[in-house]
């Protein structure tokens, strides 16, 4: 990562809140209380009117911890702390792929993060998910490497080609459109197929969803895809962020490096946090590119070895 792209990162990363909800819940449960107990110890004499106070604050104590009890199981935060389990696991496997790149398959490894990823996943959302990676390559064929284990049982079926601009999520990346520069993130696919802001090139091998709108509410059937909520974020490297135009352009910055792309998705709605799910997932990408970029360079570096060795011994076989 460059200089700029750094900068304009670091401008993204979340700000501490010097006023936080569990903050303004304390405060107000105090002050709450102090009111009850001044109210009802200074101004209120009769002991059924005291009662009275005493029982419409704890009503709205109660009330108040249930709305919070309620707003943390929704934002499931105590679910992230498992999460380091798993990335540091992820880490763990590229380090030792790195160490012996000689004697292990990409694609092992591949399927080893992904199978950590979509169990990572599963346990934040508590829903079923899965986890991809999709290599773009250079005529924009989008070519998927490696599924974890789960996914790679139940999508045996032969897929036909597919490219970067018949499919919203990878190409809106790779142009940086809709605001996805760094990631894409849909908690509700069908709705934005029915918005006209979704196409997927798997449409025409299982088929277009339909529209039946009945009494004026809209109901989407015939979704076939096994995914309804999707996070894809970029296998690359770039140092700075100049994007091409469209496919009969270059990118503009000579350092762009893009592998391809992490896709995490699942079945359901509205399974995924849109502050720390993508910096989750991001962490799992640059892992990948690492590896990837590593294999790269050993594999250039054998090739040339190799190339160099033939050509001593053919010098030698000519003395």
């Amino acid at each position: 990562m460059g200089a700029e792209e750094a900068t304009k990162f670091e401008g993204q990363l979340p700000k501490p809140q010097k006023i936080t909800f569990a903050a303004f819940f304390s405060y107000l449960a105090g002050i709450s209380s102090i009111l009850a107990l001044l109210g009802s110890a200074f101004f209120i004499t009769d002991p059924t009117q005291q009662s009275f106070v005493y029982l419409t604050f704890l009503s709205i104590l109660v009330l108040v911890v249930l709305s919070y009890s309620y707003y943390l199981s929704r934002k499931k935060l105590h679910r992230y702390a498992q999460s380091v389990i798993f990335s540091h696991y992820a880490s763990h496997i590229i380090r030792d792929a790195l160490h012996a790149t000689r004697t292990t398959k990409i694609e092992d490894t591949t399927i080893k993060v992904l199978n950590a990823v979509a169990t990572c996943f599963s346990i934040i959302t508590g829903k079923k998910c899965r986890a991809c990676v999709i290599e773009l390559k250079e005529n924009y064929e989008l070519k998927v490497m490696a599924r974890d284990d789960i996914s790679n049982i139940s999508d045996k079926k032969v897929d036909k080609k597919h490219y970067l601009d018949d499919n919203t999520d990878f190409k809106d990346l790779w142009y940086a459109k809709n605001g996805c520069s760094r990631y894409f993130l849909s908690n509700n696919l069908p709705s934005l197929w029915h918005e006209q802001k979704y196409k997927n090139s798997s449409f025409a091998q299982v088929g277009e969803p339909k529209i039946k709108t009945i009494l004026g509410y809209t109901h989407i059937y015939n979704w076939k895809l096994p995914y309804k909520s999707a996070l894809v974020l970029p296998i690359r490297y770039i140092s700075s962020f100049a994007p091409p135009i469209n496919q009969n352009t270059k990118p503009q910055d000579p350092n762009w490096d893009y592998w391809g792309f992490l896709c995490i998705d699942c079945g359901s709605r509205n399974v995924f946090d849109d502050l720390y799910i993508p910096e989750l997932g991001g962490a799992f990408a640059d892992g990948l590119y690492t590896l990837y970029s590593q294999y790269e360079i050993n594999s250039k570096n054998e090739i040339y070895l190799i190339n160099n060795i033939n050509k001593a011994n053919h010098e030698t076989s000519q003395s």
